[in-house]
């Protein structure tokens, strides 16, 4: 301790150790400060940055992509991984009867075109048949075809959906949401498709003979039917594991079992294709007979 003795400021009495006042003058004597603890300065609350989030996520919680089909399924094709939560649930379902309905259209141009260059090339009337009753019944089975093979597909999707995810179960027009979301780009190639076979039809005139008329359809089928049915098969595999965080099925047997289905539902499409298919056609080839002269 210091033995110093502390005299008052002001009238230099001397003062007893620890004092407050001088007890002569009753100056009040300047204390130590004492330590304060810093003040804490709260952090500013950040400012919403409405600039740094994404389009997608204020649509998914605003009005547009819920309400607006068009802004869903743009949404929806630019970011196909992440579904557009609380859309309406009809959305999938439009998205299946546009799918279909292009689909079915693009195939009976397709169908037409060729009947037109067959009757042609054989030396008959390209339009005798145009708007028939077998056109009519080759369209709407082509339809049933189609809707068949999407109902098929997501079907089983949805079905080992719920197989393998209790924890968290999506009802059917939600997963058919996310499904056709995840898959959403088959609608911009039928698009393209349904342009193509405009063009087509409308230069009917350029091909004169059957050989090339068949090389034009492979070539045709390969470039627009093929990237659609891929579109699907990846979106039906997707759809199945996305977001499934306790699954009751190792992914393995969930792959496995999902491609078992995927084989049965080619089995029985093909098989409806042809059960369909095969009256009509066949009555539209002994037509085109009939207006050939044989």
């Amino acid at each position: 301790m210091s033995n110093e003795t502390n005299f008052c400021p002001n009238c230099g009495t001397a003062l007893p150790a620890g004092s407050s006042f001088c007890p002569n003058c009753g100056y009040q004597l300047a204390q130590p400060a004492a330590s304060e603890p810093a003040p804490v300065i709260p952090e500013p609350t950040p400012a919403a940055d409405t600039t740094a989030k994404p389009q997608r996520q204020a649509l998914a919680t605003g009005t547009l992509a819920s309400r607006n089909y068009f802004s869903w399924w743009w949404e929806s094709f630019k970011h196909p991984l992440s579904p557009v939560e609380n859309a309406n649930h009809l959305f999938g379902v439009l998205t299946v009867l546009l799918e279909v309905l292009l689909n079915t259209i693009i195939l009976s141009m397709f169908m037409q075109h060729a009947v037109n260059v067959a009757l042609r090339v054989i030396g008959s009337d390209g339009n005798a048949i145009n708007g028939g009753s077998l056109m009519t019944a080759v369209r709407m089975d082509f339809f049933i075809c189609v809707f068949a093979l999407y109902a098929l597909v997501v079907g089983a999707a949805y079905g080992l959906r719920r197989l393998i995810n209790a924890h968290q179960p999506l009802n059917f027009f939600e997963f058919t949401n996310h499904f056709f979301g995840a898959t959403s780009s088959i609608l911009a190639i039928n698009l393209v498709a349904f342009l193509i076979a405009s063009i087509l039809v409308i230069n009917a005139a350029t091909i004169t003979d059957l050989g090339s008329l068949a090389l034009h359809y492979a070539i045709l089928a390969t470039s627009i039917f093929v990237p659609s049915i891929a579109v699907l098969v990846l979106g039906y595999y997707l759809t199945i594991i996305r977001d499934v965080t306790r699954p009751r099925l190792d992914p393995l047997y969930t792959w496995i079992l999902a491609s078992c289905l995927l084989f049965v539902i080619i089995i029985i499409v093909i098989l409806l294709v042809a059960l369909f298919t095969a009256a009509p056609l066949s009555s539209l080839g002994d037509a085109i007979d009939t207006y050939s002269g044989y």
